[in-house]
């Protein structure tokens, strides 16, 4: 952390108000993400090839130095490195172990060639600016090439294929500029149980190049014609893509977005479509309603046929639903709850990740934690439409009644014990006894019902909007939750389920 004046005098207020049990109010979000070297746009042409189940990448990133320092090293991520370092440990075949990313060159805006260096992580590439560097203030626009073969494998980056029908979910596959703070770059490891992403929101303009039979869904609002897909997207952590030969779409509207739901033809179409629709429409109302605008105007619902037991993926406007058991022949009416829930979920990130973004790998449960709360408590306990729809297919006798006084009875339950369930541990720090998602997804959950319970609904819902507004198209840590959650309500009874979740030690 870089040292000055005014950090030494921003402690010592913090700890005078934790002295004397104020509440702390969250520093001025602006003060916090200046001291950065950001990506301030991204323009990037990416080839799909079908035959060699390749992508050819050139990706144009201007990069701004807002830190108070020169900088005369810019770190970039390949994370497909990772990813296929990953699957050949872990997913022996023989089509992917030749896979490989290599990153072929990078230019300075003057088109020479800058020299690259590795050290132990490959998927970490450092490029030397010289001796003048980047001085503050500073902006500088270079040019990656890549080369990155696809992996066979259903998931979130890879390809399937059944005869001459192919999918490819393309992401955490585009070279980007290393996360940043305080001047500081962040290697967080890559993270197949999760996430590892901190990034800040920048703009892509995107042209993909594949087959003129595949139908094509991105983040942002993108027009495809002749095989060449143009693609925008403002203020997003991320970016990813979901080519095909054999998805089709409808489109709908919802409390002003557009909503483009891709599903697989066939028998089963029609089921799995009434159900994102329904879901989606009243996910999307509630949400707006009780927590603010979603920060897209248009989402991307993309039928995609992944590994058991892995539900669905997020990126800002753009969700990667499991629809395995809706393909061919499969029994896609035996569980309408598992299609529903993701469905829900993925939404929900839209307003916290996509939306209020933070570390994942570090501080994965303000994501994960706040995106269940919406799923199963905000969603899953409104009677609308489409859980009544879902509860009909399940042949559920239970009434949204009966759902709402057990889980009324779970969180009294969970509230009378006084065990710590700390949420806030990094991953790096888990024992060998932790399972990622415990904590994150169950613990955050209970975390927010907690203190709902203690704080009082009116309390605890002017929070949720107020974090949401505050934090919009920023990240946020645990320290900024506290400070908002004190803010309201910095009783004792509210303290005491705070100390229940959260480590001090671990906090951001």
């Amino acid at each position: 952390m870089k040292k000055n004046q005014f950090l030494i005098w921003i402690i010592l207020v913090l700890f005078g108000c934790y002295i004397m049990n104020l509440p702390v109010v969250a520093d001025d979000v602006a003060t916090k993400e200046a001291e950065q070297v950001r990506a301030k746009k991204y323009k990037m042409t990416v080839r799909l090839n079908t035959k060699k189940n390749s992508l050819s990448e050139k990706v144009q990133v201007d990069i701004v130095n807002h830190t108070s320092n020169k900088v005369q090293v810019i770190c970039f991520r390949n994370m497909a490195e990772s990813v296929l370092r990953y699957d050949k440990k872990y997913y022996k075949t023989k089509e992917n172990k030749k896979k490989k990313s290599v990153i072929q060159w990078v230019k300075n805006p003057k088109g020479k060639k800058l020299s690259i260096r590795y050290k132990k992580d490959a998927s970490i590439f450092y490029v030397n600016l010289g001796r003048k560097g980047l001085k503050p203030g500073e902006s500088i626009q270079m040019t990656i090439k890549a080369k990155t073969d696809i992996p066979k494998r259903e998931d979130r980056f890879g390809y399937s294929e059944d005869g001459k029908k192919k999918m490819y979910a393309l992401s955490f596959c585009f070279p980007y500029l290393a996360d940043n703070g305080n001047g500081s770059w962040n290697f967080d490891p890559y993270f197949d149980d999760g996430e590892s992403r901190a990034s800040e929101v920048t703009d892509y303009k995107v042209k993909f190049i594949a087959p003129k039979n595949y139908v094509v869904a991105s983040t942002g609002s993108h027009q495809t014609k002749n095989g060449i897909t143009k693609i925008t997207a403002k203020k997003v952590r991320d970016f990813a893509i979901v080519a095909s030969n054999y998805l089709q779409k409808e489109s709908f509207k919802v409390s002003g977005i557009t909503i483009n739901n891709y599903y697989f033809p066939g028998k089963n179409a029609k089921k799995y479509r009434k159900i994102c629709k329904l879901v989606a429409r009243d996910a999307v109302s509630i949400f707006t309603k009780q927590i603010g605008k979603c920060p897209f105007q248009q989402l991307d619902m993309v039928a995609c046929r992944l590994e058991a037991g892995f539900g669905g993926m997020e990126f800002p406007g753009l969700l990667m639903n499991n629809a395995s058991a809706y393909y061919g022949d499969e029994q896609a009416a035996n569980d309408p709850y598992s299609l529903q829930e993701v469905v829900v979920h993925e939404i929900a990130h839209q307003w916290f990740y996509a939306g209020v973004g933070n570390d994942e790998y570090k501080e994965g449960w303000l994501d994960e934690g706040f995106t269940t709360y919406l799923e199963q408590v905000l969603y899953g306990l409104t009677d609308s439409k489409s859980m009544r729809y879902v509860r009909k297919l399940a042949k559920e006798e239970k009434t949204i009644l009966d759902f709402q006084k057990e889980f009324d009875e779970i969180v009294q339950a969970e509230h009378q014990s006084n065990q710590t369930n700390y949420i806030n541990i990094p991953v790096r720090n888990y024992s060998k006894k932790m399972v990622y998602g415990e904590r994150e997804y169950e613990g955050g959950k209970m975390f927010l019902c907690e203190l709902n319970l203690v704080m009082g609904k009116e309390k605890f819902g002017n929070f949720l909007m107020e974090y949401y507004k505050e934090y919009l198209f920023k990240k946020a840590t645990t320290s900024d939750v506290l400070a908002l959650i004190r803010k309201y309500d910095n009783e004792k009874d509210v303290n005491a389920v705070i100390k229940k979740y959260i480590r001090s030690s671990y906090l951001m």
